[in-house]
This record gives structure tokens, sequence and C-alpha cells, in this order.
């Protein structure tokens, strides 16, 4: 048993637009703020999207392309902009381990 390391590449513009669309952001503006930064790079896509919700619930209001960073260290840190103490902590938490297993998870 071994694992196989593939390499994720940047997703087609097409696909980003779906993905986001998808997902709810249906403003062009932002879509194309988002796939510029995110450089169609998966995990920056999603954080986007999660910046996106939260923007919605926390804020209550609509999300404008200024609210999102414009390269994906921006990105990043934008996102922890919008997390809560108790989720920042998790992170940190989650980020100490080199690998997982149930049991780690489970005492951690």
């Amino acid at each position: 048993m071994y694992l196989e390391q593939h390499s994720v590449d940047e997703l087609p513009e097409s696909y980003c637009q779906v993905f986001l669309r998808e997902s709810g952001i249906d403003n062009k503006s932002i879509q194309d703020i988002i796939i510029k930064a995110s450089e169609g790079v998966p995990y920056y896509l999603n954080l986007s999207v999660d910046i996106y919700e939260k923007i919605k619930v926390y804020k209550k209001r609509e999300p404008t392309p200024e609210d999102f960073g414009k390269t994906q260290p921006e990105i990043f840190n934008t996102f922890v902009k919008y997390l809560g103490c108790n989720e920042i902590r998790a992170l940190e938490i989650l980020s100490a381990p080199n690998f997982w297993d149930h049991n780690l998870f489970y005492i951690i």
C-alpha cells in the first residue's frame, strides 16, 4: 500500500465559473476577482466561497468585489478575519501533527 501524489493544476476559467455559480456566486465581478486571485487553485476558490458566505451571514449584506483578496495569501488572510476564536484555535491545533489517523484525531 502506498500513496501516489498528483499535481493539482489550475482549473480552466469555465470550470471556476461553474463552481462559483453552483456555490451561489452569480455576480460576474466577484467571480472575476475570485478566479484571478485564486489562479484557479481549488483550495483558494473554496476559501473565497467561504468568505462570500461568511459576509452574507455575519455582515448581513451582499458581498462586493472589494471584500475579496487579490492574491492567494490575501484570500487566506481575509478568510481568517471571519473566523471566531474557537475556529482559529482549532486550526492552530490541527496544524501541528505531521500525520493523521483516527486515534490522533480523537486525542486532539
